[in-house]
């Protein structure tokens, strides 16, 4: 599969809403103009003990192509609108439900990853959007 291109200002779907019991991971390109990602992540159904926890990798420059993980948001165990940000120069949260910020800068390209806790079945989905320079 292609990688999903994130441009600024414009909502691009990663994940569709569906059931899943296992981790996900889908590769992106930010689009020139870009300074960070606002994942918008809603769950829909959550299981009694499952949960979430969304991720930002990158490729290891040295030319192992191995994926290493720039951030890891807090995990998302409830159903709800949960908003996760990763933008240079963005003034940092705590790990608080829906909102989660880190001021760092975003991989030009990488993958986002949505780890999963155990085999329970969890419906969500997530959006992206660039964040401009």
């Amino acid at each position: 599969m292609a990688d999903i291109i994130i441009r600024p200002n414009q909502p691009v779907q990663i994940l569709s809403t569906a059931a899943r019991t296992t981790e996900q991971t889908v590769s992106y390109q930010l689009a020139e103009g870009c300074n960070g990602i606002i994942l918008f992540i809603d769950v829909t159904v959550d299981a009694a003990s499952g949960s979430i926890t969304p991720s930002i990798d990158i490729a290891d420059p040295g030319g192992d192509n191995d994926m290493e993980s720039v951030t890891a948001f807090s995990a998302i165990a409830a159903v709800g609108h949960f908003i996760k940000v990763i933008a240079l120069g963005a003034v940092e949260t705590a790990a608080v439900t829906p909102l989660e910020v880190q001021g760092i800068p975003a991989p030009s390209r990488g993958q986002f990853k949505m780890a999963v806790a155990d085999t329970d079945s969890l419906t969500y989905g997530v959006r992206a959007y660039g964040v401009p320079s």
